[in-house]
């Protein structure tokens, strides 16, 4: 695959009903940073790796990527619920999937679902148009034919195809609305939904593969149509692009962005463990990042932990451009080794 690089980062700019996002999961190119060992053995059960001067930017790059992943946006659409686009392999995320079901429940709920009739039976089996077929389980709760608490869909897809989507899907997703106050219509609403995910994998016509098991919580709501706050967290969930094996667990982002200027903020924490890395870290950001969308942060910090507290802190610095990297390696809260470097060569 093609390392994505001198890459901005645009955070949440289509926050309203984005339908697909992209971006790189960690070191499936080699992209970033040191890139990587490749090492394609399986991962250790919660084994934290030791951050060395060697490996300290893969690390990084594994973190940065992860929060990249959980939270931009692009608005490719899609006609099937998945809601992936894999127009660039190895590319996928998690908020714009989510906002994606979303859109499409919302939209099914209305009754637009091809060849089902909403609330005439429990479970309908569909055709899909291309190819495959898919079951789907819909519960309205109050049969309002639209987003409300207690709103529960399950899919079960089989080879499913629809016509001019780009990907077969196979697997089961389950989505559930937590609660949901306001109207889209209005700008101003609060909703919070979970998703699941069983053996769900996409493949593309070049034979690129996603596919995700576990799933996660996302509560997003503006108050005025301008600034949009979310948070995306859960407590495991495993994405595979093409072979390569990416497990977030403990994880929680809270993001805001204001559309009038394209300031963002961002919190993020968890552990992410791949089997580039060969385990996992820890990682958390000590002052809020933020900036101007689509450039890198201009202020804020992570650190990234991993094995007998060894570390790596990364700050942002005023220009937007680089970024100050702290290397402790025996966890005595004393760097090792410090310098800067271009967020794009880092971040990619």
């Amino acid at each position: 695959m093609t390392a994505h690089k001198n890459k901005k980062t645009k955070f949440l700019r289509s926050f309203i009903f984005p339908t697909v996002f992209a971006l790189p999961l960690i070191g499936c190119d080699g992209g970033g940073g040191n890139g990587g060992d490749n090492n394609a053995g399986s991962i250790p059960n919660n084994g934290l790796v030791a951050i060395t001067t060697d490996n300290a930017e893969t690390v990084a790059n594994a973190a940065l990527v992860t929060m990249d992943a959980s939270l931009e946006t692009a608005t490719q659409s899609s006609s099937t619920a998945l809601g992936v686009q894999m127009a660039r392999p190895g590319r996928f995320g998690l908020l714009a999937f989510a906002m994606s079901q979303l859109q499409w429940f919302n939209m099914e709920t209305g009754g637009a679902l091809p060849s089902i009739a909403i609330g005439t039976l429990p479970e309908n089996n569909v055709n899909c148009s291309s190819s495959g077929t898919a079951t789907v389980h819909l519960t309205d709760s109050d049969n309002s034919q639209g987003v409300s608490a207690g709103d529960n869909i399950a899919i079960s897809f089989i080879d499913c195809q629809n016509t001019g989507d780009q990907y077969r899907i196979t697997g089961g997703l389950t989505m559930e609305v937590k609660s949901f106050q306001g109207a889209f219509s209005d700008n101003n609403w609060q909703i919070s939904f979970s998703l699941s995910m069983s053996n769900l994998s996409a493949t593309d016509s070049d034979g690129n593969i996603v596919s995700l098991d576990g799933g996660f919580t996302l509560e997003i709501g503006t108050m005025d149509g301008v600034v949009f706050n979310g948070i995306l967290s859960g407590d495991a969930l495993t994405l595979s692009i093409n072979g390569s094996t990416h497990t977030l667990s403990n994880f929680r982002f809270e993001s805001s962005n204001n559309e009038s200027n394209n300031s963002y903020e961002i919190d993020a924490s968890g552990t992410v463990s791949s089997n580039e890395l060969g385990g996992s870290v820890e990682f958390e950001t000590i002052a809020t990042f933020s900036g101007i969308d689509p450039g890198y942060p201009t202020s804020g910090a992570m650190v990234i932990t991993g094995a007998n507290n060894s570390n790596v802190t990364l700050t942002a610095q005023s220009d937007g451009i680089n970024v100050q990297i702290d290397i402790d390696t025996d966890g005595d809260d004393t760097p090792d080794e410090t310098y800067l470097m271009e967020w794009s060569l880092l971040w990619s």
